[in-house]
C-alpha cells in the first residue's frame, strides 16, 4: 500500500516505514514460483502463467501487443499475464501457420526480427520456450497435484480486498488536491456516497484548480524551463528576425529608463523605470513559457475535447504575449498577466499575411524549443515526446536493444537499412518527418538559401539546412520539405499525403486524436499528476527474485489505466453526461478508484498480492506548490520570510531544497522524503507557528482558524484541561483529519503541551516574546518572535502558554499528515 511510504520527521515516534521507488529489497516470491520443480505437474495454463509469461511472453508483448511495434504482424497477444489461454491459442495458430518460427525470432536465428535475439540456444529460457512449443502437440489439462497455484493477479478481484476511505475523507482529500481547499465541517457533513462524484467534480473550477492542472501538465511537458532569467523564453525566439514585435513592450519601457539616466533623473524614478523593464521582461519570459500549459487548462476548464490540445489552430496569449506575437487580441487590462485569451500569429511572425499552421501543442514555440532538433537528429527527438506525452507509447522501452557490434558500425544509413536500427526508427521517423515545416529552434520554415530556379536568394521555403544536406551531390531536389534518405512520412501505417505537405503537424495531430492509443497517453500523463507516481514499468529481469511481484504491481496499474481510458473514449468516465474525451470526468474517474482511495487492506494477503498493492492508495508526497496550498488552507497563512512578510519561504527559498523542479536541470520531483527535505520541515514548522500563534491569540475569536475560544489566561489546571483538550481536538480534526483527533491522539498532544509549559516554568524561561532579556550583550538566548510593532498587542507570555502552543503546533504541522496526501 502507499500508504506504508509514509515517513514521519518530528517527532519521529511516527515513523511507519520508508519505501522505494522500486523495490529496493528481494521480496519472497510467494504464490508465483517461476522456479517450480519440472517434476511438479502443471496444466499449460499455470505452466504459461507461472513460467512462460513471467520470463519470456511479457518480454514479448512489450512490441507484440495491439498498440505495440508489432502490432500488424501475425503474432499479436494480449498485454496480461492472466490472458494464458489466449497466450496459447495465438502462440499456437502462428507456430502451426510458421513451424519453428516462434523459436528462431526470439533467437534471431536465421530470421530477421526487430526485437533483436531475446535468448540463447542452450539457456534456460530456451528450454522453457521449447517445453511451451512442445506442449501444443502435447497439451496438459489438468493434473492430480493441485499444490501448484496458478498466478493470475485480477486487479478487480484485488481491488474489493481494499477497505477505501469513506467519502468525506476522500472529499476531503481532493479538495487539498485539485482546489487547495479545506472544505468546512457543514460541507463535510452533506458528503454521503451518493453525491461524493458530482462534489469532487464540483471541485474542478477556480484559480487553484488552474494551477493544479498547469504544474502536473508542466511535469510531463517542462516548458516553464523558459519561465527564468537563466533560460528567458525571449531568448529561445532568437529575435527580431523572427518575430519583429518582439520588443514592441519592453524597448519602449528600456528608452524610459535610458531617458531617466540621462537626464539625472532621481534615484526614484530610475528605480521606478528599472522596475518596469523588469517586470515586463519577466512577466513576458512568463507568458511564453505557460502557453502550452495554459491551452491545456483552457480546454479542460471549458470541457473540450481533449484532442483540442493538439488540433487547436490557435495559440493562447496574454497581454505580454500578445504583444510579442503580435497576435491582435483585446485585453480589459493590458497589464494583467493571467487575462489569457485564444489567438493566431500571422505578420507577428516574419510580417506573414496569413496565419501560421497551428497545431497546438506541437506548434508551440516553446515546446518545440524545449525539445530541440539538430541537422542530424532531424526531430526525432520531437516525434520520441509525442508518442510519450500524447499516446503513451516509450519508443526507448519498447524493444529490447541488441548488443551487436556489426550494428553499432553500421554506417550505410542504419536507421532507415539496419534492422536493429529499425526497431524504433520505422515507429519514430515517420512522425519525425512531420516536424518538417518548423526548424531546430522551433521557428517555421526558418531556412533561406539560393535557388537555382529563381537564381536569387531566397527565405520561407523550408527548414531543410544547407550544410550537410543540401550541398552539392546531396540527394536534395529544390522544393523538398523533407530529407530523402528517411521513411515516408505518417504515422503507424498512415502516409501523409503530399497534399498536407503545407499542414504536416496539423495532419499528425488529427491522426494521433484518432489513434486509439490517444485516450490511453492521456490516461498516463495525467497519471502522476494525481497519484505522485509514474505507472510501474515492465520488469524486464525475470530472473530477479521478486520479478513475478513486481510484475504483478505492473500488470495491476496497467488494468486501471485501460478500464480509465476506455471510460474516457467512450464518454463514461465520471459523471457520465459530458461526452467522450472529457478530462474532468476522466480525473473524477482516477479520483473514485482505490488508486486513490486505498486506505487499508481488508483481508490477509500473500507476499504478491502485497507488493501488486504496495503502490495503490493515499500516501503521495505533497510538492512544495501543494504543501504550500495546503499550509494557506489549514493556517491562513504562507511560510513567509523573517524580514519579508510578502516573502514565500517555501515557494521560493527552500522551493529547490524541497524537491521542486526548474524544468530545466532538474526535471523529476522527489517521490519521497529525504533528509534534505527534512531539515526543511523542521525550519518551517519551528518559523511559522510564532507569527501564527500570536496573530490567532490576538485575533477576535470569530477570526481564528485554530485557536477559537481559547485566551492566554487558559492553562492546564482543573477548570482549563478540558477547554484546552477541546483546542487540541479541534487542531488535529483541521491539520490532520477528524478521524485522527481520538482520545489517545489528544492525550498525547496534550501531555505534550503540559511538559513544554513545566519546562519553560522550571527553567525560569523568559516571558517575553521579543527578546531573552534587554540586559543581555548577545542574543544567544533569545526565542524571537516578530511582533508587530506599529500596532502591538501581545508581547509577553506570562503565564507560559504561547510558546508551549507553538511547540504543539510545530509537532502537528511536521506530521506525515500534513506531508503526505
Amino acid at each position: 500500500m502507499a500508504f506504508l511510504r509514509w515517513i514521519g520527521l518530528i517527532p519521529l515516534v511516527f515513523v511507519i516505514g520508508c519505501g522505494p521507488k522500486e523495490y529496493d529489497t528481494p521480496l519472497a516470491t510467494e504464490g508465483v514460483d517461476t522456479r517450480i520443480d519440472e517434476s511438479s505437474c502443471q496444466t499449460d495454463i499455470q505452466f504459461v502463467a507461472n513460467q512462460v509469461w513471467p520470463r519470456i511472453l511479457s518480454q514479448c508483448t512489450a512490441c507484440h501487443n495491439a498498440q505495440g511495434l508489432a502490432a500488424n504482424t501475425d503474432y499479436v497477444l494480449q498485454n496480461l499475464r492472466s490472458e494464458a489461454q489466449d497466450h496459447i491459442d495465438v502462440s499456437q495458430t502462428y507456430e502451426d501457420q510458421n513451424p519453428g518460427l516462434i523459436l528462431n525470432k526470439a533467437m534471431a536465428l536465421g530470421v530477421t526480427h526487430g526485437g533483436g535475439s531475446l535468448i540463447t540456444e542452450g539457456s534456460d529460457n530456451h528450454d522453457l520456450l521449447t517445453q511451451f512449443i512442445d506442449r501444443f502437440e502435447n497439451p496438459i489439462t489438468e493434473c492430480d497435484d493441485t499444490s501448484i497455484p496458478t498466478s493470475t493477479l485480477d486487479a478487480r478481484a484485488l481491488s474489493t480486498r481494499l477497505q477505501l476511505f469513506p467519502p468525506t475523507d476522500t472529499y476531503r482529500q481532493a479538495s487539498i488536491l485539485l482546489a487547495g481547499e479545506l472544505p468546512s465541517d457543514a460541507e463535510l457533513a452533506a458528503i454521503t456516497d451518493s453525491n461524493l462524484k458530482p462534489s469532487i467534480r464540483s471541485l474542478m473550477a477556480g484559480v487553484n484548480f488552474e494551477r493544479f492542472l498547469m504544474e502536473a501538465a508542466n511535469d510531463q511537458l517542462l516548458t516553464l524551463k523558459w519561465a527564468s532569467d537563466r533560460t528567458p523564453g525571449l531568448a529561445a525566439l532568437n529575435g527580431e528576425h523572427f518575430y519583429p514585435q518582439i520588443s514592441s513592450r519592453i524597448q519602449p519601457l528600456e528608452d524610459t529608463l535610458q531617458a531617466a539616466i540621462d537626464a539625472s533623473a532621481s534615484q526614484e524614478t530610475i528605480s521606478a523605470a528599472q522596475q518596469a523593464v523588469w517586470n515586463a521582461r519577466r512577466y513576458s519570459n512568463v507568458a511564453l513559457a505557460e502557453e502550452p500549459l495554459r491551452l491545456i487548462s483552457h480546454v479542460v476548464q471549458n470541457e473540450r475535447h481533449y484532442g483540442e490540445v493538439l488540433t487547436a489552430d490557435y495559440i493562447m496569449v496574454n497581454p505580454y504575449s500578445n504583444d510579442i506575437f503580435a497576435a491582435g487580441a483585446s485585453f480589459t487590462d493590458n497589464l494583467d498577466p493571467d487575462e489569457w485569451k485564444p489567438a493566431s500569429i500571422s505578420s507577428g511572425y516574419r510580417n506573414r499575411t496569413d496565419s501560421l499552421p497551428h497545431a497546438g501543442i506541437l506548434s508551440s514555440p516553446m515546446f518545440l524549443a524545449r525539445y530541440p532538433s539538430t541537422d542530424t537528429n532531424r526531430n526525432r527527438a520531437r516525434a520520441r515526446w509525442t508518442y510519450y506525452f500524447f499516446l503513451g507509447v516509450d519508443i526507448e522501452g519498447l524493444a529490447t536493444r541488441p548488443m551487436n557490434s556489426d550494428s553499432l558500425m553500421d554506417v550505410d544509413n542504419p536507421t532507415l537499412n539496419n534492422p536493429d536500427c529499425a526497431v524504433c526508427h520505422v515507429l519514430m521517423d515517420p512522425v519525425a518527418g512531420t516536424f518538417q515545416n518548423w526548424g531546430n529552434d522551433g521557428q517555421f520554415r526558418d531556412q533561406c538559401g539560393w535557388s537555382a530556379i529563381e537564381e536569387e536568394w531566397v527565405c520561407d521555403r523550408d527548414a531543410l539546412p544547407w550544410t550537410g544536406y543540401k550541398e552539392f551531390g546531396s540527394p536534395y531536389q529544390e522544393g523538398d520539405l523533407w530529407y530523402r534518405d528517411m521513411r515516408a512520412l505518417g504515422l503507424a501505417n498512415n502516409v501523409m499525403p503530399a497534399s498536407e505537405n503545407n499542414n504536416s503537424l496539423r495532419w499528425l495531430s488529427q491522426q494521433i486524436v484518432a489513434d486509439t492509443r490517444f485516450s490511453e497517453g492521456t490516461v498516463r500523463f495525467w497519471f502522476k499528476g494525481l497519484f505522485g507516481r509514474e505507472p510501474l514499468p515492465l520488469p524486464t529481469n525475470s530472473s530477479a527474485a521478486d520479478f513475478n511481484e513486481r510484475l504483478a504491481a505492473h500488470e495491476l496499474d496497467k488494468i486501471f489505466i485501460s478500464d480509465f481510458a476506455t471510460a474516457f473514449e467512450n464518454g463514461t468516465a465520471g459523471t457520465a453526461q459530458n461526452g467522450s474525451h472529457n478530462v474532468k470526468d476522466l480525473l473524477l474517474d482516477m479520483l473514485m478508484s482505490p488508486l486513490f482511495r486505498a486506505q487499508a487492506i481488508t483481508t490477509e494477503l500473500s507476499s504478491a498480492e502485497n507488493t501488486a498493492l504496495y503502490q495503490i492508495g493515499s500516501g503521495r508526497l505533497l510538492t512544495p506548490e501543494q504543501l504550500n496550498r495546503k499550509l494557506i488552507a489549514l493556517t491562513g497563512r504562507i511560510w513567509q520570510g523573517t524580514w519579508s512578510t510578502e516573502q514565500n519561504q517555501l515557494i521560493e527559498n527552500f522551493y529547490g531544497f524541497y524537491g521542486g523542479i526548474d524544468s530545466d536541470g532538474v526535471t523529476d520531483r522527489s517521490e519521497e522524503m529525504n533528509a534534505l527535505m527534512a531539515t526543511v520541515i523542521e525550519r518551517y514548522s519551528n518559523e511559522m507557528v510564532c507569527s501564527i500563534v500570536i496573530e490567532e491569540f490576538e485575533a477576535d475569536d470569530q477570526d481564528r482558524l485554530l485557536f477559537p475560544g481559547l485566551t492566554a489566561d487558559d492553562i492546564p489546571d482543573a477548570t482549563g484541561e478540558s477547554k484546552i483538550k477541546n483546542t487540541l481536538e479541534h487542531l488535529i480534526s483541521r491539520l490532520w483529519s477528524e478521524n485522527d483527533a481520538t482520545t489517545t491522539e489528544v492525550n498525547a498532544a496534550y501531555d505534550l503541551f503540559v511538559d513544554l509549559r513545566n519546562e519553560r516554568i522550571n527553567n525560569n524561561a523568559t516571558i517575553y516574546l521579543s527578546t531573552n532579556a534587554d540586559s543581555e550583550a548577545n542574543d544567544d538566548h533569545d526565542e524571537f518572535c516578530i511582533l508587530d510593532w506599529e500596532t502591538p498587542g501581545i508581547t509577553n507570555d506570562s503565564n507560559q502558554v504561547l510558546r508551549p502552543w507553538m511547540g504543539v503546533l510545530s509537532y502537528l504541522l511536521s506530521d506525515y499528515r500534513v506531508l503526505y496526501l
